[in-house]
Protein backbone atom coordinates (compact mmCIF):
# COMPACT_ATOMS: atom_id res chain seq x y z
CA UNK A 1 0.00 0.00 0.00
CA UNK A 2 1.21 3.50 -0.90
CA UNK A 3 0.00 6.67 0.72
CA UNK A 4 -0.21 10.39 0.14
CA UNK A 5 -0.46 12.86 2.98
CA UNK A 6 -2.38 16.13 2.86
CA UNK A 7 -0.16 17.96 5.38
CA UNK A 8 1.25 20.29 2.73
CA UNK A 9 -2.14 21.03 1.16
CA UNK A 10 -4.97 23.10 2.59
CA UNK A 11 -8.00 21.08 1.61
CA UNK A 12 -11.14 19.47 2.97
CA UNK A 13 -12.44 16.02 2.18
CA UNK A 14 -15.95 14.58 1.78
CA UNK A 15 -17.12 11.09 0.92
CA UNK A 16 -20.51 10.28 -0.58
CA UNK A 17 -21.39 6.74 0.48
CA UNK A 18 -24.29 6.41 -1.98
CA UNK A 19 -22.39 7.09 -5.20
CA UNK A 20 -18.99 5.88 -3.86
CA UNK A 21 -17.30 9.13 -4.93
CA UNK A 22 -14.96 11.25 -2.85
CA UNK A 23 -14.71 15.05 -3.06
CA UNK A 24 -11.62 17.05 -2.25
CA UNK A 25 -12.05 20.83 -2.05
CA UNK A 26 -8.98 23.08 -2.34
CA UNK A 27 -8.98 26.65 -1.05
CA UNK A 28 -6.54 29.40 -2.00
CA UNK A 29 -6.32 33.13 -2.58
CA UNK A 30 -7.48 32.77 -6.21
CA UNK A 31 -10.58 30.75 -5.39
CA UNK A 32 -11.52 27.17 -4.76
CA UNK A 33 -11.51 24.01 -6.85
CA UNK A 34 -13.20 20.65 -6.34
CA UNK A 35 -11.82 17.28 -7.46
CA UNK A 36 -13.87 14.12 -7.75
CA UNK A 37 -12.24 10.73 -7.69
CA UNK A 38 -13.57 7.16 -7.47
CA UNK A 39 -13.40 5.58 -4.04
CA UNK A 40 -12.10 2.20 -5.18
CA UNK A 41 -8.69 3.64 -6.24
CA UNK A 42 -7.97 5.60 -3.07
CA UNK A 43 -8.86 4.69 0.49
CA UNK A 44 -8.95 7.66 2.87
CA UNK A 45 -7.42 7.36 6.31
CA UNK A 46 -8.06 10.27 8.64
CA UNK A 47 -5.80 10.91 11.61
CA UNK A 48 -5.90 13.83 14.06
CA UNK A 49 -3.59 16.11 12.06
CA UNK A 50 -3.74 14.90 8.46
CA UNK A 51 -5.68 13.08 5.81
CA UNK A 52 -3.94 10.12 4.15
CA UNK A 53 -4.91 8.29 0.98
CA UNK A 54 -3.99 4.63 0.62
CA UNK A 55 -3.86 2.88 -2.72
CA UNK A 56 -2.98 -0.65 -3.87
CA UNK A 57 -0.89 0.67 -6.77
CA UNK A 58 1.90 3.24 -6.98
CA UNK A 59 0.71 4.65 -10.33
CA UNK A 60 -2.56 5.83 -8.79
CA UNK A 61 -0.74 7.65 -6.02
CA UNK A 62 1.61 9.40 -8.46
CA UNK A 63 -1.33 10.56 -10.58
CA UNK A 64 -3.28 11.63 -7.55
CA UNK A 65 -0.36 13.52 -6.00
CA UNK A 66 0.39 15.36 -9.24
CA UNK A 67 -3.28 16.37 -9.53
CA UNK A 68 -3.21 17.49 -5.91
CA UNK A 69 -0.07 19.58 -6.30
CA UNK A 70 -1.16 21.12 -9.64
CA UNK A 71 -4.54 22.09 -8.23
CA UNK A 72 -3.05 23.48 -5.03
CA UNK A 73 -0.45 25.54 -6.92
CA UNK A 74 -3.10 26.80 -9.35
CA UNK A 75 -5.49 27.90 -6.62
CA UNK A 76 -2.75 29.53 -4.56
CA UNK A 77 -0.64 31.32 -7.21
CA UNK A 78 -1.87 30.40 -10.72
CA UNK A 79 -0.19 29.63 -14.05
CA UNK A 80 1.13 32.05 -16.67
CA UNK A 81 2.02 31.62 -20.34
CA UNK A 82 3.64 34.35 -22.42
CA UNK A 83 3.23 34.14 -26.21
CA UNK A 84 4.39 36.37 -29.03
CA UNK A 85 3.55 36.82 -32.69
CA UNK A 86 6.48 37.03 -35.08
CA UNK A 87 5.89 38.31 -38.57
CA UNK A 88 5.27 41.49 -40.53
CA UNK A 89 1.80 42.82 -39.79
CA UNK A 90 0.94 40.17 -37.20
CA UNK A 91 -1.02 41.56 -34.27
CA UNK A 92 -3.70 40.60 -31.81
CA UNK A 93 -6.63 42.52 -30.29
CA UNK A 94 -8.74 41.61 -27.26
CA UNK A 95 -12.45 42.27 -26.88
CA UNK A 96 -13.44 42.22 -23.19
CA UNK A 97 -17.17 42.26 -23.94
CA UNK A 98 -17.06 38.97 -25.88
CA UNK A 99 -13.90 37.56 -24.18
CA UNK A 100 -12.39 36.89 -27.62
CA UNK A 101 -9.02 37.41 -29.24
CA UNK A 102 -8.88 38.73 -32.80
CA UNK A 103 -5.74 37.82 -34.75
CA UNK A 104 -4.29 39.45 -37.84
CA UNK A 105 -1.98 36.66 -39.02
CA UNK A 106 -1.30 37.45 -42.65
CA UNK A 107 -4.42 35.76 -43.98
CA UNK A 108 -7.02 37.71 -45.93
CA UNK A 109 -9.44 37.49 -43.01
CA UNK A 110 -9.43 38.21 -39.28
CA UNK A 111 -9.23 35.09 -37.13
CA UNK A 112 -11.29 35.17 -33.93
CA UNK A 113 -10.58 32.92 -30.96
CA UNK A 114 -13.01 32.55 -28.07
CA UNK A 115 -11.29 32.11 -24.70
CA UNK A 116 -12.51 29.83 -21.90
CA UNK A 117 -14.06 31.53 -18.89
CA UNK A 118 -11.23 30.59 -16.50
CA UNK A 119 -8.50 32.13 -18.72
CA UNK A 120 -7.62 35.80 -18.33
CA UNK A 121 -5.55 37.68 -20.89
CA UNK A 122 -3.46 40.83 -21.32
CA UNK A 123 -2.61 41.89 -24.88
CA UNK A 124 -0.07 44.26 -26.41
CA UNK A 125 0.17 44.39 -30.23
CA UNK A 126 2.31 41.28 -30.74
CA UNK A 127 2.42 39.86 -27.20
CA UNK A 128 -0.14 37.81 -25.29
CA UNK A 129 -0.03 37.04 -21.55
CA UNK A 130 -2.43 34.29 -20.51
CA UNK A 131 -3.28 33.47 -16.89
CA UNK A 132 -5.40 30.73 -15.34
CA UNK A 133 -5.60 28.70 -12.17
CA UNK A 134 -6.11 25.47 -14.16
CA UNK A 135 -2.96 24.26 -15.89
CA UNK A 136 -4.69 21.84 -18.25
CA UNK A 137 -7.12 24.43 -19.64
CA UNK A 138 -4.33 26.99 -20.01
CA UNK A 139 -2.02 24.63 -21.91
CA UNK A 140 -4.89 23.52 -24.18
CA UNK A 141 -5.76 27.15 -24.92
CA UNK A 142 -2.13 28.01 -25.71
CA UNK A 143 -1.72 25.05 -28.04
CA UNK A 144 -4.93 25.87 -29.91
CA UNK A 145 -3.79 29.51 -30.28
CA UNK A 146 -0.47 28.27 -31.61
CA UNK A 147 -2.27 26.12 -34.19
CA UNK A 148 -3.82 29.26 -35.73
CA UNK A 149 -0.43 30.07 -37.27
CA UNK A 150 2.16 27.40 -36.51
CA UNK A 151 5.79 28.67 -36.70
CA UNK A 152 7.30 28.49 -40.17
CA UNK A 153 10.43 26.27 -40.18
CA UNK A 154 12.19 28.44 -42.80
CA UNK A 155 11.62 31.98 -41.50
CA UNK A 156 10.20 31.58 -37.97
CA UNK A 157 6.96 33.46 -38.63
CA UNK A 158 3.97 32.49 -36.52
CA UNK A 159 2.74 32.26 -32.94
CA UNK A 160 5.48 31.24 -30.50
CA UNK A 161 6.00 30.89 -26.79
CA UNK A 162 8.25 33.59 -25.36
CA UNK A 163 11.36 31.47 -24.72
CA UNK A 164 10.81 28.96 -27.50
CA UNK A 165 13.85 28.18 -29.66
CA UNK A 166 13.19 27.13 -33.25
CA UNK A 167 15.37 25.02 -35.48
CA UNK A 168 15.39 26.51 -38.93
CA UNK A 169 15.63 24.45 -42.11
CA UNK A 170 18.17 25.54 -44.68
CA UNK A 171 16.77 27.34 -47.69
CA UNK A 172 17.56 26.68 -51.36
CA UNK A 173 21.25 26.43 -52.16
CA UNK A 174 22.33 28.37 -55.24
Amino acid sequence: MYFLSSKKFFCTYWFDSISKVSFVHFFGKLGRKTHLFPFFYYFPFISKKALFFLSPSKKYIKTFSSRFSNTFFGVSSGYFRYMELKGVGFKVLYSPSTHCLFFFLGYNHITSFSLPVSVQVKVRKQFILLFSYENSILSYTCSSIKLLRFPDPYRGKGVLFKDEILKFKPGKQR
